[in-house]
């Protein structure tokens, strides 16, 4: 008889240190779990649901990935790091955070202080994109570019 307070002891004892443990280590929406030799440039999240924009070889790819949202949505957008700095615990984008061609259209509200994500704000019905400086794969010359590459083609609905 004796176990049995112990034994419940013991589990109170777990669920406490799994809630604490858990408590505040959530890992930002762009961390993925797992290894892989391919990266996208960017990823995208709208509505929750997150997106790969540009390829496996983190180039990004013209045309771009086209997104449809309606007036007040939010787009977030992570950039690939690098690491630098002796240790290589420091990270910073490889590419910058993307520009908007209409900014009355769709507009950067939000910069983190590593200036590797961005949230975009949809303002008014249109079209805009989202340019970046980066590597791009032009699909219709199957060739490769750097500069001014468009990231994300979006139309914003009413």
């Amino acid at each position: 008889m004796a176990r049995w307070p112990a034994a419940i002891g013991l589990a109170a004892g777990a669920v406490l240190v799994t809630a604490c443990t858990s408590t505040g280590t959530r890992s930002p929406w762009w961390q993925q779990t797992g290894t892989s030799s391919c990266g996208p440039p960017a990823l995208m999240r709208v509505a929750g649901q997150l997106t790969w924009l540009g390829n496996c070889a983190a180039m990004f790819v013209t045309p771009a990935v086209k997104v449809t949202v309606h007036v007040g949505q939010h787009i977030d957008v992570h950039m690939l790091e690098e690491s630098t700095g002796y240790t290589g615990t420091h990270f910073v984008p490889v590419f910058p955070l993307p520009c908007s061609s209409r900014p009355s259209v769709v507009a950067r509200t939000t910069i983190s202080a590593d200036k590797a994500a961005g949230t975009f704000t949809a303002r008014h019905p249109g079209h805009a994109t989202l340019f970046t400086t980066a590597d791009c794969w032009v699909v219709a010359r199957s060739r490769q570019t750097h500069g001014k590459c468009p990231a994300l083609g979006i139309t914003v609905l009413p």
